[in-house]
This record gives C-alpha cells, sequence and structure tokens, in this order.
C-alpha cells in the first residue's frame, strides 16, 4: 500500500495540475490512515449476523442455497421446545415452497431471538 502511494505521490508531484494539491492528499492520506492503527474489538451477537453472512458460513458462497432434511423439519415441528406460532409458521412456509432452505428456518430463529 504504501509503495503504491509514494509512486502515486511522484506521479502527482511532476503533474502540473496535481501538484498544488499534494499536500492536501498526503495530509488526508495519513489521517484516514491512522484510522487502522486503532484497536477493534467488536463484540457481535446474534442479532448482529445478517442473512447474507450467515449464507456464507453456512454454504461457503451466497449464491449456493441448501434445503433441509424432511427429517429436520419434523424435528422441529415436533420438538416442544419451538413455540406453536413457529410451527404454523414453519407449516405455511412448507406449504408454499415446498422445499426449505436453511435460511428459512433462520429467519424463525432470528423472529424469535429479536422478540
Amino acid at each position: 500500500m504504501y509503495v503504491a502511494f509514494f509512486a502515486t505521490l511522484a506521479v502527482m508531484l511532476q503533474s502540473e495540475t496535481l501538484s498544488g494539491s499534494v499536500w492536501l492528499l498526503v495530509v488526508l492520506f495519513i489521517l484516514l490512515n491512522g484510522f487502522f492503527f486503532f484497536d477493534v474489538y467488536p463484540r457481535y451477537r446474534y442479532e448482529d449476523i445478517d442473512v447474507l453472512d450467515f449464507r456464507v458460513c453456512y454454504n461457503g458462497e451466497w449464491y449456493n442455497t441448501r434445503f433441509v432434511p424432511a427429517a429436520l423439519v419434523e424435528a422441529i415441528l415436533n420438538s416442544p421446545r419451538v413455540a406453536d406460532v413457529h410451527k404454523e409458521q414453519l407449516q405455511k412456509m412448507i406449504v408454499r415452497k415446498g422445499e426449505l432452505s436453511f435460511y428459512d428456518i433462520f429467519t424463525l430463529a432470528r423472529a424469535e431471538s429479536t422478540s
């Protein structure tokens, strides 16, 4: 990054139209580059995970869709830990879509965690 910066700086200093604003651009580069030295330690919560983030994490790529096995759907529908409201939503999704993807089940779990 620094090599590219100094190469660009050399070209700008040789240019008649850019040489006047070089000092401003150097100051901006130094100030903006200073943000990289801050120690950022984010703490993520389940609510912070977006569907697309989960898609990349689960499948490896955003364009892959993995359908959940019917046995998993049955296990969810028969589970006493799943609320009846979510079971009804799951059944509606099955009727509407036929097959459920991992994201469909994730959206039900996400709705539960945010409420």
